[in-house]
């Protein structure tokens, strides 16, 4: 059911209907399940008619904003309060059953209001992938501090190669360079700090300057090709010592 769920992006030319859900089996599994996967409502059997007619009316008049995370796009189920200033707003989504319902034609589904609402998932999904990677960096920052020598835990640095990897996938057309440029330069980083595995504190203080404020793009480039040279150079120490070795120098 959850990778039916999943995958109604591709299923469907309008990722965004609304889904009811019917059950007589709300397990917690099930529920989460249900949840997770974005459906608008879960109904729990038994329930009275006019109870259910009350949950579709609700749907066609206060449908919920959606939020997208890397893992998930679907309703907005935050208490209101419990968002903060970090946080990207809910957004609103076509609603074919209002528009069925009442004839709004504000509420009319077309190519066009579905192709607005997939951009804002595509450009939400990026930026909290661009906030949990800096959220990552400076805790590894954090950690190098204060546990010196030892080894950064190698399940957060394969989390943040993989939100790289994921941020240049989806920047890869942008059409402005000083992005491209930066892109690219925080992959050679990651990939370099992959295999270190003790990366020095003030790489992950440049790392943790990708906010992704369009404002500070050129700042962050700076400081990224910086760190790119810096590790450029060791690599080259590096090969120096190994050629020494092999030719027998101390």
């Amino acid at each position: 059911m959850s990778k039916w769920f999943a995958n109604i992006s591709r299923i469907f030319a309008n990722p965004f209907l609304v889904i009811n859900v019917i059950t007589w089996k709300p397990s917690d599994d099930v529920i989460r399940t249900l949840v997770n996967a974005g459906a608008d409502d879960i109904i729990v059997m038994p329930i009275s008619i006019g109870a259910v007619a009350s949950r579709v009316d609700n749907i066609i008049q206060n449908r919920k904003k959606f939020v997208a995370t890397p893992r998930y796009v679907g309703p907005d189920r935050r208490q209101p309060g419990r968002e903060n200033d970090s946080e990207l707003a809910g957004f609103d989504v076509p609603n074919g059953v209002r528009y069925k319902a009442t004839g709004d034609e504000l509420s009319k589904v077309d190519m066009a209001r579905i192709e607005r609402a997939n951009a804002i998932v595509r450009e939400h999904r990026l930026r909290r992938t661009t906030l949990q990677f800096s959220s990552f960096a400076t805790a590894m920052q954090k950690f190098i501090k204060e546990n010196s020598g030892r080894n950064v835990p190698a399940n957060q640095l394969s989390d943040m190669s993989d939100m790289v990897h994921y941020i240049a996938r989806h920047t890869e057309n942008d059409s402005r360079p000083e992005i491209i440029s930066l892109v690219e330069s925080l992959q050679k980083i990651m990939d370099e700090v992959a295999v270190d595995a003790r990366p020095e504190t003030d790489l992950f203080a440049l790392l943790a300057l990708l906010r992704g404020e369009e404002e500070a793009a050129d700042l962050v480039v700076r400081a990224v090709f910086t760190a790119t040279e810096i590790l450029e150079k060791r690599l080259q120490k590096q090969r120096s010592a190994v050629e020494n070795s092999a030719d027998g120098r101390p």
